[in-house]
């Protein structure tokens, strides 16, 4: 086994591939657990038998559809809705 863990760095930049511990791509991973922003998931080295839990955090979300339309055709109708709201408004 190396002299020295992983680093954080080189982890993530492996993509959680390889043992932080012996760098063995034998790993094995268990199911996803969610806690609010984060998610935890054990993993297993098949070759050392080191443990330890990968974290992701939730960092926003991706391709929002409502009733079948995009997040941007979404916005675009807020905005007609909010100007058209505003020109009732000026009207006497």
């Amino acid at each position: 086994m190396p002299e020295e863990y992983m680093s954080d760095e080189e982890y993530i930049t492996l993509g959680s591939s390889a043992c932080p511990v012996c760098r063995s791509t034998n790993i094995g991973y268990d199911s996803l657990d969610c806690d609010g922003k984060y998610m935890s998931q054990p993993v297993e080295c098949e070759d050392c038998h080191s443990t330890w839990y990968d974290i992701y955090k939730l960092e926003g979300y991706a391709d929002l559809d409502v009733h079948g339309k995009t997040r941007e055709a979404e916005l675009q109708a807020l905005e007609a809705w909010r100007l058209e709201r505003l020109a009732m408004q000026q009207q006497p």
